[in-house]
C-alpha cells in the first residue's frame, strides 16, 4: 500500500503539502525512539584497585611493665583513653579522651548505690562499687585476703545495645583487719589510686564516612564512584560516591605513610566495625572511566543481505518508488570462495519506516522494498548501496554552426566537423537512434532514411558516413524534401561524438564530470559500462544484408527472431530455439555482442532488444532473451618445425591461424568444434 501504515510516501506527501513542516521532519524522526530504552544506559571501567590503610599491619603487641611481649591483639579502629582517679577512697574523677579531646566528670563514691549512670561528654558511664569478701569471688573480681573496691566503667551510645565496650577497672583499697575479724567490720583506711587504660571507642558518624587507602592514587577524583568489596559483610559489594579526596600523611597500626584519604557521601562502616580485622579484607575499586556502549554485533555471514528487503542503518529521505539503486558487496553464495564481489542494479518498489519494538533503543530507520529479489547473497558489513543513480551513455556533446542556408541550391550538404557521430541504443528495428539534432532558423528538422517518399515541404534530411567516419548531412532538393531557407549561419547542429568499444569502461573508472551540476560533489560508476560496439565492418554488413530482408520487421518464425536480433545494432551473433520453460513453449533467443563485447542484463542494449522482440514479434509468443555463455576451447598440439624455422617466429602465425578458423568471427552460437577442423 502506497499510503499504508509505515509507508514513507505518507511523509513525502506531508512534506509536499506543508513545506515548513517538511524541512525538519526527517531530522526529527531520526532521533525519535519508539522502542523501549535499553536497560543498560552506561558503563564505567574502574582503573584502580586498592586496599585500606593497615590491611597488612601486624597485630598490636601486649607489653609488660618490664618490656616483655606477653601476646598480641587486634588493633581497634578507634581508641580512647579512660582514666579513673580515686582520692581518699571516696572521690573519683573519670576522664575520657577522644581524638585528643578530654572530657571529665567527678563522682562521689559514697553516693553510689548499686550502679549509677553518669554522662561524660558523649559517653555514658556506669559506675558501681562492689565489695568482695575474703577468699571470695563476686561481680567478676577475684579477691584474696584483702577487701577490694571495683569501679566498673561501661561506655555506650544511647541507641546501641549491647554497649560498644565494657571494661572493669579495679581500684585496689587495702584494708587492715584484725585476726579473725570479718571484712565488713574492718576499718577502712583512706588512700588515693589511679587507673589508666586504652579502650576501643565507637566510630562517630563522620568517621564512618572516612576511607583511608594504602597508597596515593591521583586517578581518583571527587564526584566519581567507587565499589567496595567486603566478603564477610552482607551485602558483600556496595557502591559509594566520593565527596572529597585528600592526600595526607598518616601514622597508625604501627605503620606510617603518605596516602589518599577519601570522604564518602555515605557511611561505609557501621556500629559493628570496631577492630582492624573487620576491614582488612576490603577491596576498593575506583577511578571510573566511562566506556562507550557498543551496538549489538551482527554476524555478517549468519545474517546476510538477500531477498527483496534491505534495512538501512538510519532514516533517509528522498527515496522514491521507481528509482534505481545499485547494490555492491562481497558475495556469500559461492561455496569455498571469499573476496568475490558482486554489483547489481535494482529498482525500488516501496520505502517503509521500520522499527523493531523488541530491540531496546531501536530508532526509526528506512526499509527498502525491491521490485525483484537480489540476484546475489551479500556479506552484510561489506554492502554499499548507491542512490542518485543516473542513466549515462558515451559521447561528448558538441554545438556547431554548420553554415548558411541557400534556397537556390538543391540538395545542400554539410559535413560535421567532429567524428564519429554517437548513436545510442533504441528499441527500433535498427537498434539505434542518432544523437544528431539539426535546427534551421531555430526550427527542428528530422532525419529520414530516404528522400524518395518525401514531399517538397517536408523538413527532413538524411545522413551518410564515409570510411573515415565523417558524417555528411544532405537536405532536400525542393521536389523530395524541402530546400534550406536562405539565411546567415542559420543551420546549426547539436550532436555527440564518440562511439564503440572505448565506451566500455570498467567499474569505478569514471570519477570526473565535464560540467558539474549544482549540488553534485562527486560521481562514480559502480557498474561497468557495456554494450558499446564499433560500427559494422564491410564483411559483417555483407553477411547481415540479406537478414534484414527476410524478417521485414515482422517476426513470424523462430528463425525470424534470430535474424532480427543479429541485425540489431551491437549484436554480433544470435541463435533462436523453441524450448520449454517447464510450463509452456517459448522462443529462446541467445545473443552475443559485436566482437563479443560485454552485455549486461541491465544495459540499454539488452533492454531495447528485448523490447523490440516483443514489439515486432507475435504478442502471444513468449520470448526469453539470454546472453551467451562463454566456453573456452583449450588446444594442446605438438608442432614439428623445419630446420630453417625458429619457434618464436612461427608461434604467432599458428595462433593467428587458430583464431581465424576457430575464433569468434568464424563460429556461430552453440556450434560444435570437430577435431578435424583443428
Amino acid at each position: 500500500m502506497i499510503f499504508g501504515p509505515g509507508s514513507d510516501a505518507s511523509l513525502q506527501l506531508l512534506a509536499s503539502l506543508k513545506p515548513a513542516v517538511g524541512d525538519g521532519l526527517y531530522g526529527a524522526l531520526k532521533t525519535i525512539g519508539f522502542a523501549s530504552p535499553p536497560a543498560l544506559q552506561s558503563i564505567d571501567a574502574l582503573r584502580v584497585k586498592a586496599s585500606v590503610f593497615g590491611h597488612n599491619a601486624p597485630l598490636k603487641p601486649i607489653v609488660s611493665s618490664q618490656g616483655v611481649v606477653l601476646g598480641t591483639f587486634e588493633w581497634p579502629l578507634n581508641s580512647g583513653i579512660v582514666e579513673v582517679v580515686v582520692a581518699d577512697g571516696t572521690q573519683a574523677r573519670i576522664t575520657i579522651t577522644r581524638e585528643g579531646t578530654a572530657t571529665s566528670q567527678n563522682v562521689d563514691l559514697n553516693t553510689v548505690t548499686g550502679t549509677s549512670s553518669i554522662v561524660v561528654g558523649s559517653d555514658h558511664v556506669d559506675v558501681s562499687v562492689l565489695s568482695a569478701g575474703e577468699f571470695g569471688f563476686d561481680g567478676g573480681t577475684f579477691a584474696c585476703k584483702e577487701l577490694q573496691t571495683t569501679l566498673s566503667v561501661r561506655s555506650y551510645a544511647a541507641s546501641v545495645d549491647p554497649p560498644f565496650f565494657s571494661e572493669a577497672l579495679v581500684v585496689d583499697q587495702p584494708v587492715a583487719a584484725a585476726s579473725g575479724a570479718r571484712a565488713a567490720q574492718a576499718e577502712r583506711r583512706a588512700i588515693s589510686t589511679r587507673v589508666r587504660e586504652e579502650l576501643p571507642l565507637p566510630l562517630s558518624a563522620a568517621q564512618q564516612k572516612i576511607l583511608t587507602l594504602d597508597a596515593e592514587y591521583d586517578q581518583i577524583l571527587p564526584g566519581s564512584q567507587i565499589i567496595l568489596r567486603r566478603p564477610a559483610k552482607s551485602p558483600a559489594v556496595s557502591v559509594h560516591q566520593v565527596a572529597a579526596v585528600d592526600t595526607v600523611s598518616v601514622a597508625g597500626y604501627g605503620l606510617t605513610g603518605r596516602v589518599t584519604r577519601l570522604t564518602l557521601s555515605d557511611a561505609w562502616l557501621d556500629a559493628s566495625d570496631l577492630a582492624l580485622s573487620d576491614i582488612r579484607d576490603t577491596s576498593v575499586y575506583a577511578a571510573t572511566d566511562p566506556l562507550d556502549l557498543a551496538d549489538e554485533s551482527i554476524d555478517p555471514a549468519e545474517e546476510p543481505v538477500a531477498g527483496d528487503r534491505i534495512d538501512l542503518d538510519r532514516l533517509y529521505d528522498g527515496l522514491q518508488s521507481g528509482r534505481w539503486l545499485i547494490v555492491h558487496g562481497e558475495r556469500l553464495d559461492i561455496p569455498g570462495a571469499t573476496g568475490v564481489t558482486g554489483t547489481e542494479l535494482v529498482m525500488l518498489a516501496d520505502v517503509e519506516l521500520a522499527l523493531d519494538a523488541t530491540l531496546p533503543g531501536d530508532l526509526l530507520h528506512t526499509r527498502l522494498l525491491l521490485a525483484h529479489p537480489l540476484a546475489y547473497v551479500y556479506k552484510r558489513n561489506t554492502v554499499v548501496i548507491y542512490g542518485n543513480v543516473a542513466h549515462a551513455t558515451h559521447g561528448e556533446t558538441r554545438h556547431e554552426v554548420l553554415g548558411s542556408g541557400d534556397g537556390s541550391i538543391p540538395g545542400q550538404r554539410f559535413t560535421l566537423a567532429q567524428s564519429p557521430l554517437t548513436f545510442t541504443s533504441a528499441s527500433n528495428p535498427a537498434g539505434v537512434d542518432s544523437t544528431l539534432n539539426v535546427r534551421v532558423n531555430e526550427v527542428l528538422w528530422h532525419e529520414t532514411e530516404s528522400m524518395a517518399a518525401l514531399r517538397r515541404t517536408d523538413r527532413k534530411f538524411m545522413t551518410s558516413t564515409d570510411d573515415k567516419d565523417k558524417t555528411t548531412i544532405i537536405f532536400g532538393n525542393g521536389e523530395h524534401g524541402a530546400r534550406l531557407p536562405t539565411g546567415q549561419e542559420n543551420v546549426r547542429a547539436l550532436y555527440r561524438t564518440g562511439i564503440g568499444k572505448p565506451g566500455n569502461v570498467g567499474a569505478l573508472r569514471i570519477s570526473l564530470l565535464a560540467t558539474k551540476p549544482l549540488g553534485v560533489k562527486s560521481v562514480v560508476n559502480p557498474l561497468a559500462a557495456t554494450g558499446g560496439a564499433d560500427r559494422e565492418s564491410r564483411d559483417s554488413g555483407r553477411r547481415n544484408a540479406p537478414l534484414g530482408v527476410r524478417a521485414l520487421d515482422r517476426l513470424v518464425s523462430v528463425e525470424d527472431y534470430a535474424d532480427f536480433a543479429r541485425t540489431f545494432a551491437g549484436i554480433g551473433k544470435a541463435a533462436a530455439r523453441r524450448l520449454s520453460d517447464g510450463r509452456q513453449q517459448v522462443v529462446h533467443v541467445t545473443v552475443a555482442g559485436v566482437d563479443d563485447i560485454p552485455i549486461a542484463p541491465t544495459s540499454d542494449l539488452f533492454h531495447n532488444l528485448r523490447q523490440a522482440l516483443r514489439l515486432f514479434g507475435d504478442p502471444f509468443e513468449p520470448v526469453r532473451l539470454a546472453i551467451r555463455e562463454l566456453v573456452e576451447l583449450l588446444i594442446s598440439a605438438r608442432v614439428r618445425l623445419r630446420p630453417d624455422y625458429a619457434w618464436e617466429y612461427v608461434e604467432p602465425h599458428i595462433r593467428r591461424a587458430l583464431l581465424d578458423g576457430l575464433g569468434f568471427d568464424r563460429r556461430e552460437i552453440g556450434q560444435a568444434v570437430e577435431l578435424s577442423e583443428v
